[in-house]
C-alpha cells in the first residue's frame, strides 16, 4: 500500500479487485467489517516482530485501522 492512499480507497479496490464489488459500487458496512476484520488478524501475526517499542502488528493496524 502506497503510504499516501486512503485505506477506505484500498479496501474498495480489494473488494473490486476480488469480485465482491463493481467498480464505482457504494461500500457497504459490512464489507468494510469484513476487511478490518482480516487486518486485524493480520495484525496480530505481526505483533510476534519487532521490539516492545513497535512490531509489525503495530505497524499494520496504524497504516490499514481507523483510529476511530
Amino acid at each position: 500500500m502506497e503510504t499516501n492512499r486512503d485505506r477506505a480507497e484500498v479496501f474498495a479496490d480489494l473488494a473490486v479487485m476480488s469480485g465482491l464489488l463493481k467498480p464505482g459500487d457504494a461500500f457497504p458496512a459490512a464489507v468494510q467489517l469484513f476487511a478490518e476484520s482480516v487486518v486485524a488478524e493480520c495484525a496480530v501475526l505481526g505483533d510476534g516482530y519487532g521490539s516492545e517499542d513497535e512490531t509489525a502488528g503495530d505497524q499494520i493496524r496504524a497504516s490499514l485501522l481507523s483510529s476511530e
